[in-house]
């Protein structure tokens, strides 16, 4: 059993291991969620499908990707409130980046 968080029901689980083999040196394994039955697959000890996004596009201007990296952290990490803020806040550096003005979005 392992624990990760799932990318499915949004939560820290508990994982059920259903397929396990060797390939060049590392364990390509499939999970089961025990809250929702989702499926993960992992090499090694990382999550490879879904694809659980943690770092913003590289052609994002820094001062957004900065914060809609976070936000992507933020939701990966299960906290919701956290991600919603961060969200706003590289929306709202976007905007002005094209010229938006005013003090709220």
């Amino acid at each position: 059993m392992a624990v990760y968080f799932c990318p499915h029901c949004k939560t820290r689980s508990n994982f059920d291991r259903r397929f396990s083999e060797g390939h060049r040196g590392a364990q390509f394994e499939a999970h089961v969620c025990q809250n929702c039955d989702g499926c993960v697959f992992v090499f090694g000890t990382e999550i490879v499908y879904p694809v659980v996004r943690t770092d913003a596009a590289p052609a994002l201007p820094d001062p957004v990707r900065e914060d809609f990296g976070e936000a992507l952290r933020s939701l990966n990490g299960g906290n919701a409130k956290s991600a919603v803020i961060m969200t706003r806040s590289a929306l709202q550096v976007a905007t002005r980046e094209q010229g938006a003005k005013g003090n709220s979005l």
